[in-house]
């Protein structure tokens, strides 16, 4: 009997090199599964939970990754910020 696997052991990974136009992507993660067939990669195999994925690498886009709000900190305009001061000014009255 197969063992499920833990959060720790899913994984995805992409191969292809400069000269190919397809892709091979190998996921045990459900949300790449669904997100890979949504798309309209083709399952070539499936084997324990880890399903083999092959399509067109122009699909694949590597984005920048932007800091959240949290993490940059939050940015008012003066009007904004004068908007908040104004508002509390006025509760505490």
């Amino acid at each position: 009997m197969a063992s499920k696997l833990t959060d720790e052991e899913r994984e995805s990974h992409i191969r292809y090199s400069q000269s190919d136009k397809t892709a091979v992507i190998t996921t045990a993660i459900r949300k790449d599964i669904l997100e890979l067939q949504r798309k309209g990669y083709r399952v070539i195999s499936i084997a324990n939970e880890y399903y083999t994925f092959e399509g067109p690498k122009n699909f694949i886009s590597f984005r920048t990754i932007e800091k959240t709000e949290v993490e940059s900190g939050r940015k008012l305009s003066p009007e904004h910020k004068e908007k908040l001061i104004n508002g509390r000014k006025s509760k505490t009255n």
